[in-house]
């Protein structure tokens, strides 16, 4: 089984009654056991313990038997880490871009988007891994202050992980419109462009079609476009 790195996790076992306490044990290579920092003098059925915040394939807990020093229960399984680090409670990205959705840890996970809280997820992509995957956000999404991300490990479900929110705003420019607009030196034109959640543009040219390195207005009112 999987285990999400970095949680709470209650660990259960079943004792006799003539066992007072228990130890518990940890192996993150599933051989070389140490204690478990506090895990002593168990009375209970019960412990809960945060994991660690690292990938171990194998790992393995034992429960121990401190009087009789008897093995009573051990199991192994995995701990997965998964953590959305980009996009984080700061980020704006903008429709008609692309951005890097980034976590950390291993194995593919499959990618969603929201802005309800989770009631609906919109998928992303399928299988995305390395640890960052590029989103190239359509422009018929709508602009908002509420969209999440969550990062979900494409062989197991249960293992994800949900981004904070954060924003996606909405600017595009509708003239000029296409590389056929022709516009006279010495004349005056209109730029034009629609906008959602934009307070202030600022207005730059390229001559070469690449740089955009001439400034022709900043701080201009978004609302005027």
């Amino acid at each position: 089984s999987n285990v999400k790195a970095n949680i709470g996790y209650t660990i259960s076992f079943v004792k006799s009654s003539n066992v007072e306490s228990v130890k518990i044990e940890f192996a993150s290579d599933g051989t070389n056991f140490v204690q478990i920092p506090g895990a002593v003098n168990i009375t209970e059925t019960t412990y809960n313990w945060t994991t660690p915040n690292e990938n171990y394939a194998g790992a393995k807990l034992r429960v121990i038997d401190e009087a009789a020093g008897n093995i009573i229960g051990e199991v192994a399984f995995n701990i997965v880490k998964i953590k959305i680090t980009k996009p984080d409670a700061a980020t704006i990205w903008m429709t008609g871009k692309s951005f890097n959705i980034e976590w950390e840890g291993s194995g593919a996970v499959q990618l969603h988007w929201t802005t309800d809280g989770g009631s609906n997820w919109n998928l992303i992509a399928t299988s995305a891994s390395g640890g960052s995957y590029s989103w190239n956000i359509s422009d018929a999404l709508s602009a908002g202050s509420n969209y999440q991300i969550r990062a979900r490990l494409a062989a197991d479900n249960t293992i994800l992980d949900i981004s904070p929110i954060f924003k996606i705003k909405k600017l595009q420019l509708t003239q000029p419109n296409t590389a056929a607009t022709n516009w006279m030196i010495g004349k005056g034109y209109e730029i034009k462009w629609t906008q959602s959640m934009v307070s202030e543009v600022d207005i730059y040219y390229a001559s070469d079609g690449v740089n955009y390195t001439r400034l022709v207005a900043e701080g201009v009112n978004g609302s005027l476009g």
